[in-house]
């Protein structure tokens, strides 16, 4: 047991710091256990662009708030997450949308 406790401890040393408040809410969610599904809440942080962490959290992922952000585009690269089924990308200076989204069967 000490052991695992020392390699997630190491994991969590490895980044490098400072951390903006989304890098920090990504690194939560890469931490949570595989089984569990994911709600990310990464709205009002006046973030210009989204960490490509996020779409490595594939279908673990369920829901994703951006809302709120000063977000221009959104990486074709949405379409690595396969699990989501909520997406709000309100209040941003989106202009156009990604094909991509159109793979998000899952979206209600």
């Amino acid at each position: 047991m000490f052991s695992e406790e020392k390699d997630d401890l190491t994991t969590a040393n490895q980044r490098k710091y400072p951390r903006s408040r989304m890098q920090k809410l990504v690194d939560d969610a890469e931490d949570s256990p595989d089984n569990s599904s994911l709600l990310l809440d990464l709205s009002n942080l006046g973030a210009p662009r989204v960490s490509s962490r996020i779409y490595d959290l594939g279908t673990k992922l369920i829901s994703l708030n951006l809302s709120g952000n000063k977000l221009s585009r959104i990486s074709p690269d949405i379409a690595d997450l396969h699990g989501l089924t909520t997406l709000d990308i309100s209040r941003n200076n989106i202009e156009k949308l990604p094909s991509e989204l159109d793979e998000l069967t899952n979206l209600k």
